[in-house]
């Protein structure tokens, strides 16, 4: 089963850009099919989203904790038009908040769902 999970920042950061829950299960799918713009390394990713009127180039980015099989934490985005690129000691920071949401365990993350730092994303999954 799938599980996509937004932070508490991100998704601030997400209702205040218009990013549905249904643009990033489409995100979820690209990756599920192989479809990764920049793989990080270890469980970290950097998709591109469209936003607004602008294509996918011209939108956002959005770094996402995963194992690219089940689980997805969307934990940082940004506008390109505001910022470039992550730092390295950024991308470093985002990596350990990723490794943090993979040792959670099933309790945990309903724990952190409840006390409001992790939201569900409803996935709909898709045949790939």
């Amino acid at each position: 089963m799938t599980r996509a999970f937004k932070t508490l920042t991100f998704n601030k950061w997400a209702t205040k850009n218009r990013i549905t829950d249904q643009m990033l299960n489409a995100v979820v799918t690209d990756i599920r099919k192989g479809l990764i713009d920049v793989d990080l390394g270890h469980y970290l990713i950097k998709q591109r989203i469209a936003i607004g009127n602008r294509g996918k180039s011209s939108g956002a980015r959005i770094i996402i904790g995963t194992n690219k099989t089940n689980y997805y934490f969307f934990i940082y985005g940004f506008k390109k038009n505001e910022l470039y690129n992550i730092a390295k000691e950024d991308e470093m920071l985002l990596r350990e908040m990723a490794k943090k949401y993979f040792k959670l365990s099933s309790e945990q993350v309903a724990c952190a769902i409840k006390q409001g730092e992790l939201i569900e994303v409803i996935y709909e999954e898709e045949t790939i």
